[in-house]
């Protein structure tokens, strides 16, 4: 608890904790130094992190499993950019499980693309 005093001080009290500090921002600064830090409700919140992270994780591996499918992908009514947008967010997934460099898998692809499309435009 932080308190005025007449003399323009701030008096910082906690349990078992009482002293004089000459500014507000050293009160405050010192006051959240005594709030305790940790016990159950930190260590049910790290639980609930890792429950979602795994959570996240889990989700993610069944998006990357979609892309093993991908002779099979089911076409999707409606937007067709829609589909292109989770069919490439599935490859990415797919290549953080598979530690594969989407990246430069990706520059390679399109390189594959520019020559098809050069091919079928010169017949070359």
């Amino acid at each position: 608890m932080i308190e005025p005093l007449e003399n323009g001080q701030f008096r910082v009290t906690a349990p078992g904790f009482d002293v004089t500090v000459p500014t507000r921002e050293g009160a405050e600064n010192l006051h959240r130094s005594l709030e305790p830090r940790g016990g159950r409700a930190r260590a049910r919140a790290q639980r609930q992190r890792a429950k979602q992270r795994r959570l996240y994780k889990k989700e993610n591996i069944t998006r990357a499993q979609r892309v093993n499918e991908l002779l099979g992908y089911p076409k999707t009514q409606g937007d067709g950019e829609q589909a292109v947008i989770d069919l490439l967010a599935d490859i990415r997934h797919w290549c953080d499980e598979e530690h594969a460099p989407f990246a430069e898998l990706n520059r390679i692809a399109h390189m594959h693309y520019t020559a098809e499309v050069v091919q079928a435009r010169t017949g070359a």
